[in-house]
């Protein structure tokens, strides 16, 4: 950071998990697998960047502003008696290391290895799975620590994903939800209703999800093609889901193209999974064992 007087009053540089975690242990310490984002870490070493390294030349950070890390599992510290007065929990609680959302996730889901892959119906739709080794799944493709010490968590990201979803109801769906308070479900069980009575492949309307450009397409938008006198609005829904799903199908064939080895399960989680219609289709998509926690 070139701001001088600015770092003169800097002691620690921190995320908001290794703050939570300097005011429940009094300590600063945070998991290697939360350690992501803009600062001077190596994913490739799991470790601080060191000065040759890519990550230093970019971000410039003295080693005392940074904090001690952490193996997922293991303890960063005890609960101080301040915390545990404010948790009203006894003092002394081991605080363990645990990591970032969508690595808890792919750890949570049982993704271990290879064999499966971890897919997040999220907002931000991720594709990722466990490796033994630093392996991007495309040039300049993101990989994240994993919960698991010494693991890696290749990431292919859909950034706009299931927010998608949002977006239809907020501009297309208002008859839905009229049609939802006087039913008394959710917009999303109504549409995904509707959506299974269209059938697949949304009668020749194909969607690309690119509402936002990514590292892999960075001059691409979204895009809706094959409309005729036909389509509805569900028609233009059924083709939205189905572009989601045959981009995370696009990122399973990415982690069998590198690995060699073809994925045999799947694992749903997140909210569009809540709906066993949407995991239906995926699964129909996907041509694989699916399964939802």
């Amino acid at each position: 950071m070139n701001e001088p007087e600015l770092m003169e009053k800097v002691h620690k540089l921190f995320f908001l998990s290794t703050y939570l975690n300097f005011k429940m242990t009094g300590l600063y310490k945070d998991c290697k697998t939360s350690t992501v984002g803009y600062i001077p870490f190596s994913t490739k070493k799991l470790d601080w960047a060191g000065k040759g390294d890519i990550e230093s030349q970019v971000f410039h950070l003295e080693k005392k502003h940074l904090f001690e890390l952490v193996e997922p599992g293991d303890e960063i510290g005890k609960l101080t008696e301040a915390a545990a007065a404010a948790f009203k929990l006894p003092s002394g609680i081991p605080v363990i290391a645990a990591g970032t959302d969508k690595a808890c996730e792919t750890l949570g889901i049982g993704c271990l290895d290879t064999s499966s892959v971890s897919v997040s119906l999220a907002s931000m739709v991720t594709v990722e799975t466990t490796t033994d080794t630093h392996m991007p799944l495309y040039p300049l493709g993101t990989v994240f620590p994993a919960a698991i010490k010494g693991k890696f968590t290749p990431e292919l990201g859909i950034t706009r994903g299931f927010w998608l979803i949002s977006w239809f109801i907020d501009e297309f769906a208002e008859l839905e939800k009229n049609e939802c308070c006087d039913r008394d479900v959710s917009i999303e069980r109504l549409l995904n209703e509707k959506l299974d009575k269209i059938a697949p492949g949304s009668d020749g309307l194909l969607m690309q999800p690119y509402w936002m450009s990514d590292v892999r397409h960075p001059g691409a938008s979204g895009t809706v093609i094959g409309f005729n006198d036909n389509h509805t609005r569900i028609h233009f829904y059924r083709a939205l889901i189905e572009g989601l799903g045959y981009s995370i199908k696009e990122g399973i064939e990415s982690i069998e193209n590198k690995t060699h080895k073809n994925v045999e399960r799947v694992g749903l989680s997140g909210r569009g999974s809540q709906s066993e219609i949407l995991c239906q289709l995926l699964a129909n998509l996907f041509d694989k064992q699916v399964y939802v926690v």
